[in-house]
C-alpha cells in the first residue's frame, strides 16, 4: 500500500499526514530528528504542529486556527507495534487518539507537494503517513473506521482542564 495515498471521497485541499520515525528512538531521543523534518517542512507544509497532547487534539488546534474541517481514516494512523497485542480496541483508540508526548509530527500539505514530501522522507529516514483530508467547513474531525463508519473519540489532553 502506498504510504502516502488514502481513499477519500472528496477532493482534499490539503492531505493531513503525520511522521513516524522507522526506527524507534526511546524517550526525547526522537525530537531532534522531528525537528529537522520541522525544520525542512518550510515552504512545503501549510500547518504543523507536534503531537504531544495527542493526535485529536493537536489537530483540533490546527482545524480551529485555520477555520477547516478533517477527514482523518483510523487505521491509517501510525502506531506503535505493541498495540496488536493489545486485544482491547477501545483503549487502543484512546491512546493512539489522545496519547501525548509522541515526539511527532501532523502536517498539512498540498497535493503538488507530494514528490517533495516522498524526497524527503526518504533523505531523513522518516516514514511519512498521509492519514486523510482537510475540508472547507466547520473546524471539526470527522474520524472513519475501516468501514468508513464515523468514530467516536476522545479529546487530547488539555492543560487547563480543572
Amino acid at each position: 500500500r502506498d504510504p502516502l495515498s488514502v481513499v477519500s471521497s472528496a477532493a482534499p485541499l490539503r492531505w493531513v499526514f503525520a511522521s513516524s520515525r522507522v526506527v524507534a528512538l526511546s524517550g526525547y531521543d526522537g525530537i531532534p530528528a522531528m525537528g529537522v523534518l520541522g525544520e525542512r517542512l518550510r515552504g512545503i507544509a501549510s500547518s504543523a504542529i507536534d503531537l504531544s497532547d495527542g493526535f485529536a487534539g493537536d489537530l483540533q488546534h490546527v482545524l480551529e486556527s485555520s477555520a477547516v474541517g478533517a477527514q482523518v481514516h483510523y487505521a491509517s494512523l501510525p502506531r506503535a507495534a505493541a498495540f496488536a497485542r493489545l486485544a482491547d480496541p477501545r483503549l487502543e483508540a484512546e491512546c493512539v487518539l489522545s496519547g501525548g508526548d509522541d515526539y511527532e509530527l501532523l502536517f498539512t500539505a498540498a497535493p503538488a507537494h507530494r514528490a517533495e514530501l516522498e524526497s524527503l522522507a526518504a533523505e531523513l529516514g522518516v516514514a511519512l503517513t498521509r492519514v486523510g483530508s482537510i475540508r472547507a467547513g466547520a473546524p471539526t474531525l470527522e474520524l472513519l473506521d475501516a468501514a468508513g463508519r464515523a468514530m467516536p473519540q476522545a479529546a487530547g489532553f488539555d492543560h487547563f482542564r480543572a
